[in-house]
Protein backbone atom coordinates (compact mmCIF):
# COMPACT_ATOMS: atom_id res chain seq x y z
CA UNK A 1 0.00 0.00 0.00
CA UNK A 2 1.37 3.41 -0.92
CA UNK A 3 1.45 6.14 1.69
CA UNK A 4 -1.12 8.86 1.25
CA UNK A 5 0.13 12.22 0.02
CA UNK A 6 -0.50 15.34 1.98
CA UNK A 7 -0.96 18.83 0.59
CA UNK A 8 2.61 19.71 1.60
CA UNK A 9 4.02 16.90 -0.53
CA UNK A 10 1.92 17.88 -3.53
CA UNK A 11 3.37 21.41 -3.58
CA UNK A 12 7.00 20.42 -2.97
CA UNK A 13 7.75 20.24 -6.71
CA UNK A 14 6.24 23.65 -7.31
CA UNK A 15 8.42 25.08 -4.57
CA UNK A 16 11.54 23.63 -6.17
CA UNK A 17 10.52 25.02 -9.56
CA UNK A 18 10.02 28.51 -8.17
CA UNK A 19 13.39 28.31 -6.43
CA UNK A 20 15.17 27.33 -9.65
CA UNK A 21 13.50 30.14 -11.61
CA UNK A 22 14.32 32.62 -8.83
CA UNK A 23 18.01 31.70 -8.78
CA UNK A 24 18.34 32.01 -12.56
CA UNK A 25 16.44 35.30 -12.73
CA UNK A 26 18.43 36.70 -9.82
CA UNK A 27 21.67 35.81 -11.62
CA UNK A 28 20.46 37.52 -14.79
CA UNK A 29 19.38 40.63 -12.90
CA UNK A 30 22.66 40.85 -11.00
CA UNK A 31 24.64 40.49 -14.23
CA UNK A 32 22.49 43.06 -16.01
CA UNK A 33 22.62 45.48 -13.07
CA UNK A 34 26.37 45.29 -12.69
CA UNK A 35 26.89 45.53 -16.43
CA UNK A 36 24.59 48.53 -16.80
CA UNK A 37 26.24 50.22 -13.84
CA UNK A 38 29.73 49.71 -15.22
CA UNK A 39 28.58 50.88 -18.66
CA UNK A 40 27.25 54.05 -17.06
CA UNK A 41 30.43 54.67 -15.05
CA UNK A 42 32.80 54.08 -17.96
CA UNK A 43 30.51 55.62 -20.63
CA UNK A 44 30.53 52.51 -22.80
CA UNK A 45 27.74 51.28 -25.03
CA UNK A 46 26.47 48.05 -23.40
CA UNK A 47 29.87 46.36 -23.49
CA UNK A 48 29.92 45.32 -19.85
CA UNK A 49 26.25 44.35 -19.88
CA UNK A 50 26.83 41.99 -22.81
CA UNK A 51 29.70 40.38 -20.92
CA UNK A 52 28.12 40.22 -17.47
CA UNK A 53 24.60 39.03 -18.39
CA UNK A 54 25.83 35.56 -19.53
CA UNK A 55 28.11 35.42 -16.49
CA UNK A 56 25.12 36.19 -14.26
CA UNK A 57 23.14 33.45 -15.97
CA UNK A 58 26.00 31.02 -15.39
CA UNK A 59 26.12 32.09 -11.75
CA UNK A 60 22.40 31.42 -11.37
CA UNK A 61 22.71 27.95 -12.92
CA UNK A 62 25.72 27.21 -10.70
CA UNK A 63 23.75 28.23 -7.62
CA UNK A 64 20.94 25.87 -8.63
CA UNK A 65 23.51 23.09 -8.96
CA UNK A 66 25.04 23.83 -5.56
CA UNK A 67 21.71 24.18 -3.79
CA UNK A 68 19.89 21.17 -5.22
CA UNK A 69 22.31 18.62 -6.64
CA UNK A 70 25.50 19.03 -4.65
CA UNK A 71 23.66 19.10 -1.33
CA UNK A 72 21.86 15.89 -2.37
CA UNK A 73 25.23 14.20 -3.06
CA UNK A 74 26.58 15.18 0.35
CA UNK A 75 23.54 13.82 2.22
CA UNK A 76 23.64 10.39 0.59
Amino acid sequence: MTPSRTNDDAWAGVSIGYSVVSYVLAGLLVGWGLGAGLDHVFHTSKVFALILIPLGLALGVYLVYVHFWRSRDVRS
